[in-house]
């Protein structure tokens, strides 16, 4: 269901009331909070109209919905919050919510159904939405099908609250805002083209048309879009499809994979590791005591390797989890973390004013973990000085690590940043850059290096302003 910015229900989806137990013109226009138990409703309120980030993003709750003739049933809540053009003010809520399917005599059948609706809509060769035509909700997606999702490079899931015109061109934007506004006020279809730009691949020609929902109870509160792919190549739609699902299991298999093969390597390094503290050593021969320090080293080396291998992993294979992140803050925390390392090679690691972005804390603090430590890896025989700094670019943030260390062949370039690709200096474990790209692709950016005069590398990398639909 969709909330307006008051909390009053301004959209309610076909299975809701199923569900629920009330129809839907007894639960639209009103508020939420009429229909929880009262311990629960301002608890959902806080939520639902709080401050933080990660409540735009997706916050889930249990509450208790109170039904239609007596008693109350626990349901389960996903709540995302719909911000306006600037991502501060909050102009209404996405809320998904989903109930213990044995509570309710011939739910079964009802799901049947609703799955083979679902089923009819994915098979489309168009993307299709329904979008909200309320004032200050006007084209956030309150349901797509999947073959949207894949126009746009993102899940169906992801696709739930974002404003439909996000989608699409820049330029363009204001032509179907247009669309939407007059076919909210006056009923009726309008058709244009525009043009989608996806997370990742070609731009896409589309034909948009915009209809009235039949099915709304008050004519311009739901909105039906539908997008056509007009390239030639949409004849190969099913095709694609067909292959990207197979791709997307294989990337699942070979997931699952990289985390038992990391776990079970980790296991015997760590019983090995303890048995060579077990060994004596004060009594050793000096050959002896080389030995194990030999030992040593490669059993640190290959656990820094299932490390990584791990983190490679699972930066492949995790969605970011976006939130307001202060990357400021973050580069002084791994300075911080990476204290020791710092004092100990007298390095200077400065870090300028950084800008906050939406994007998932952990896995960009990663990024800036990886690059700093490489850079003090890196350093020469000087003392390392490392710069972190960040510039504006037209739509996105451009963060950079400037060192003046041994710098990067220019035949490496490109090649570093491969899974176990290393540079001229034959140290660690190949993983760390590559890494790196990957959570920044996710993101929606790039990564890249160049050279820093007179001596030393840049590593930059970029993180757009709508990272959810530039990066997924």
């Amino acid at each position: 269901m969709l909330l307006d910015r008051d909390g009053a229900i301004v959209y309610v989806s076909p299975s809701m009331p199923y569900d629920l137990g009330w129809s839907k013109a007894e639960l639209v226009g009103h508020r939420l909070v009429d229909f929880l138990h009262p311990e629960d409703g301002e608890r959902a309120s806080r939520v639902m109209f709080g401050a933080a980030a990660a409540q735009r993003l997706g916050t889930a709750l249990t509450l208790r919905w109170r039904r239609r003739h007596s008693g109350y049933v626990s349901v389960e809540v996903a709540i995302r919050q719909v911000v306006g053009a600037h991502g501060e003010e909050v102009e209404g809520v996405v809320i998904a919510l989903r109930t213990n399917p044995l509570q309710w005599s011939g739910l079964g059948e009802v799901l049947m159904a609703k799955e083979r609706l679902r089923a009819l809509a994915d098979g489309a060769d168009s993307g299709m939405a329904i979008v909200s035509g309320s004032e200050h909700t006007l084209g956030a997606v309150l349901e797509a099908n999947a073959p949207l999702g894949r126009m746009a490079g993102i899940t169906r899931g992801q696709l739930a609250g974002l404003p439909l015109t996000s989608l699409i061109a820049e330029d363009e934007v204001g032509r179907v805002r247009a669309a939407l506004q007059a076919v909210a006020a006056n009923g009726g279809t309008s058709s244009l083209e525009a043009t989608v730009v996806p997370r990742i691949g070609r731009r896409l020609p589309v034909t948009v048309t915009v209809a009235a929902s039949i099915h709304s109870d008050q004519p311009g509160n739901e909105l039906v879009v539908r997008l056509h792919d007009t390239t030639e190549y949409a004849g190969l739609i099913g095709e694609l499809n067909q292959t990207v699902d197979r791709l997307e299991r294989s990337n699942e298999e070979l997931a699952a994979l990289g985390r038992i093969t990391a776990h079970d390597l980790a296991a015997p390094l760590y019983a090995v590791s303890g048995l060579v503290d077990l060994l004596p050593h004060d009594d050793a021969s000096p050959d002896t005591r080389m030995t194990f320090d030999a030992i040593r080293s490669a059993i640190d080396r290959m656990q820094g390797m299932v490390a990584g291998v791990s983190g490679y992993v699972q930066a492949r294979s995790a969605e970011p989890q976006r939130a307001l992140v202060d990357l400021g803050e973050l580069a002084a925390r791994v300075r911080e973390t990476l204290l020791g390392d710092i004092e100990e090679r007298g390095a200077e690691v400065d870090i300028d004013e950084l800008p906050k972005v939406f994007g998932d804390e952990y896995q960009l603090e990663r990024v800036f973990q990886n690059l700093i430590s490489n850079a003090l890896k890196f350093s020469g025989e000087g003392p390392p000085e490392i710069k972190v700094y960040a510039n504006r670019d037209p739509e996105a943030w451009r963060i950079s690590v400037a060192d003046h260390g041994l710098g990067v062949p220019e035949t490496d370039r490109n090649r570093i940043f491969e899974l176990f690709a290393r540079g001229k200096v034959e140290s660690g474990s190949g993983i760390g850059l590559a890494t790196c790209r990957r959570i920044v692709e996710l993101h929606g950016g790039n990564v890249w290096e160049e050279p820093n005069e007179p001596a030393g590398a840049i590593f930059s990398f970029t993180l757009p302003d709508e990272p959810t639909v530039a990066g997924g």
